[in-house]
């Protein structure tokens, strides 16, 4: 089958989309990537059965600019689809903004709807609120709409109004190998491999609903054996955590799958998500129904978690043993997690590798796609 895989963001910020084609080609498909690739970690990607067609972020950073980049950038690339569409046989694309930007075109093709958030509707176009996007009509005329949690699936279909229930394909890396790491991330490596202290690990995005301020607290209290490690993309909130709690290690953002080969050193992982409003586009149940990538790359080296009192990391906390969700994430709360884990961390650990293998991929994206 000839796969068309449309992705309008940096692949290098969504690991799920490299799993999805690692997959697709592992299966025998034909695949094409419509792409950014800011980081140009792909250039070199092209094999047999897979081409990237890699797009340039030419926004202007003048907002009057900008709107005109957006329609120049929308019909562009609508006929890029098109034109590709014509010896496709299925067209995916990865998120509600993919969608947004194609419009219409998709109601001609075998449309498989991936959203990696949750989320009822957006803007037809950036700079206003009045015109919607209107993201449901997608998803009712789409063959597959496919979100990465199970509550989400559901959410969905009643706010779409959807016939079927969405499937379910989860953030789980398809495969943690890591092939010929760069000299650079080798020393990182070998950096946090050293560290004779346990290590405390946060990796991903940082915004201001994550809290990372009491696990810092947390850490400071115990440093003598611990140590707080924060891993991904720079912004200021990430600085201003640094300046303030000086005894935080930071490694700056790693290309996925690259990352992984400093999380299996970590001790314990963390996955903090407080709901709150204001969150752009998304619902404020978007982190209560959360679906991070981090508790598969975790789970995967065996790492014991911490989280938040959320249902989407809940359910699979207490259904597998993996980890500990504080109601109220205060120092008092944290340090407690710790010492269950402590307490715990074999059987835990193990629990870990369980969840993660419980999840086949393989059979879900082929389900997916199959008739």
């Amino acid at each position: 089958m000839k796969i068309l895989i449309v992705n309008l963001f940096d692949i290098n910020r969504l690991p799920p989309v490299r799993n999805l084609i690692e997959i697709l080609l592992a299966h025998g498909h034909k695949v094409t990537v419509i792409t950014y690739d800011n980081l140009g970690t792909y250039v070199n990607s092209q094999r047999d059965n897979l081409e990237y067609i890699f797009l340039v972020d030419t926004s202007a950073k003048k907002k009057a600019y900008k709107a005109v980049d957006f329609f120049i950038r929308k019909k562009k690339i609508r006929n890029m689809v098109e034109e590709k569409m014509r010896v496709h046989d299925i067209i995916w694309t990865t998120t509600d903004r993919t969608v947004r930007e194609l419009g219409k075109i998709l109601l001609k093709y075998k449309h498989v709807m991936q959203l990696m958030e949750l989320i009822e509707d957006m803007p037809l176009f950036p700079y206003q609120k009045f015109f919607k996007a209107h993201l449901n009509i997608y998803g009712q005329r789409a063959f597959r709409v496919v979100v990465p949690e199970y509550n989400r699936a559901h959410i969905l279909k009643t706010w779409w109004d959807l016939k079927k229930t969405p499937c379910v394909l989860p953030n789980k890396p398809y495969g943690i190998e890591i092939d010929n790491p760069s000299r650079e991330i080798m020393q990182l490596t070998e950096t946090i491999k050293n560290e004779k202290k346990k290590i405390i690990l946060y990796q991903g995005f940082f915004g201001k609903d994550r809290n990372l301020d009491m696990f810092a607290q947390s850490v400071q209290k115990i440093e003598a054996e611990y140590k707080l490690y924060i891993m991904g993309y720079d912004n200021e909130i990430r600085r201003e955590l640094c300046e303030k709690y000086s005894e935080i290690e930071y490694i700056p953002f790693i290309a996925p799958p690259y990352h992984l080969a400093l999380t299996q050193y970590a001790y314990i992982g963390i996955l903090p998500y407080v709901p709150a409003k204001n969150q752009g586009h998304n619902s404020e149940l978007n982190a209560l129904y959360c679906a991070p990538n981090k508790i598969y790359e975790y789970s995967a080296f065996g790492l014991p978690m911490i989280g938040t009192d959320v249902p989407g990391l809940a359910y699979p906390f207490q259904k597998y043993g993996i980890g500990v969700c504080c109601k109220e994430l205060t120092v008092e709360a944290i340090l407690n997690a710790i010492k269950v884990i402590e307490k715990n961390y074999e059987s835990m650990s193990d629990q870990c590798h369980r969840f993660y293998e419980d999840t086949d991929m393989d059979y879900l994206v082929e389900h997916i796609i199959s008739e």
